[in-house]
């Protein structure tokens, strides 16, 4: 027993050792390192890099969930709706052009809305019909319109075929093999 305890603890001692040391190999890593710091990357073509960059963009940067219309209060009672209209415009980039049949009262209270929105919103309720061509708005009065609208249709061939049978009030005599006859005479 003893002698096997021994053993253990030379075993237990001899693994406590320092390794050998080893000369060769942090100057072998320090000069791995130098001519790797050395070496140029092999010389790409320009027409992958063209093909692997994307395109440069020159447009204005997008803000997004910014409105870029001015958002405003509306709140009239019985008021002209030509004066609405008028008010509606006041101080914004748009100009406005009423038709001179624009009229009638206008009672609405409208909250944090844009130009748009409140024309959209007056469209519904009081029928009063508008476009925007750039910054004018065109209001039309409410009410009943006539437009001719131009259609093109695709060109193309119509064909068809009908089939129209037309009998007479004349009595027609069917005899067996024979060819009819009128009035039931026979030949």
């Amino acid at each position: 027993m003893r002698l096997a305890a021994t053993a253990v603890s030379l075993a237990l001692v001899a693994g406590c050792a320092a390794p050998p040391p080893t000369k060769g190999i942090l100057p072998a890593i320090s000069s791995e390192l130098a001519s790797a710091a050395e070496r140029k990357p092999p010389a790409r073509p320009e027409a992958l890099d063209r093909a692997l960059l994307p395109p440069v963009q020159m447009g204005m940067p997008s803000i997004a969930g910014v409105d870029l219309e001015p958002r405003f209060d509306l709140n009239v009672s019985n008021a002209p709706a030509a004066q609405v209209f008028m008010s509606i415009v006041s101080g914004t980039r748009y100009s406005i052009l009423l038709h001179p049949e624009v009229s009638g009262v206008i009672s609405v209270s409208l909250k944090d809305v844009t130009v748009e929105e409140t024309l959209s919103a007056i469209r519904e309720l009081y029928g009063y019909e508008y476009r925007v061509e750039g910054t004018r708005i065109f209001v039309q009065p409410a009410g009943m319109q006539t437009r001719v609208f131009q259609v093109n249709y695709p060109p193309g061939q119509r064909r068809g075929s009908t089939e129209i049978r037309v009998t007479s009030g004349a009595v027609t005599d069917t005899g067996g093999g024979g060819a009819p006859t009128a009035g039931g005479a026979a030949p």
